[in-house]
């Protein structure tokens, strides 16, 4: 588990490749329902998520029909995204400003473990396929560059929640 965690991180930071057990991991993630997702894919991501902070910080979507207790948890960086896993706006719409989240991280504590943070998924994907020898195929890619997937540890007091304007 630590070891997948681990050469993500390694991978995201140039210090190592992308190894098969990662990769598959992270296509296991895309591909499990969210009801399906196991308990260690959880640990890794919560692994991942105290030792990796992001340079870039963007605004983040998720839109649920109620709001999870869940610690880490799937976002978007695309409205339209979340929109679209919003069934018929229903439910909340959660933002999160990651500039605003990690002004702690960035500003007083900026070494690990790190309390917030997030990781870009779809980031790791188009790293690797740039690589000699990708893991990912072109088509996977491909076909999951639309979500634009970030995964979040939730801190619910510091994110706006929204409920979505039902369509007519």
């Amino acid at each position: 588990m630590n070891d997948v965690a681990n050469n993500i991180v390694a991978f995201m930071l140039n210090k190592e490749e992308l190894s098969a057990k990662s990769a598959t991991f992270i296509y296991d993630w895309i591909k499990t329902d969210g009801k399906e997702k196991t308990r260690i894919m959880y640990n890794i991501w919560d692994s991942v998520l105290r030792i990796y902070l992001p340079t870039e910080r963007p605004v983040i979507f998720r839109a649920c029909s109620r709001i999870s207790k869940r610690e880490i948890q799937s976002f978007t960086g695309r409205i339209r995204c979340a929109e679209k896993f919003s069934d018929g706006h229903k439910g909340h719409l959660l933002i999160c400003d990651t500039a605003e989240y990690l002004y702690y991280e960035d500003n007083i504590n900026s070494s690990p473990p790190y309390e917030h943070s997030f990781f870009p998924v779809y980031d790791l994907i188009r790293k690797n396929l740039k690589c000699p020898t990708p893991q990912f195929t072109q088509n996977f890619y491909d076909q999951y560059k639309c979500e634009d997937e970030y995964i979040l540890r939730v801190n619910i007091n510091k994110l706006y929640d929204l409920k979505w304007n039902r369509k007519s």
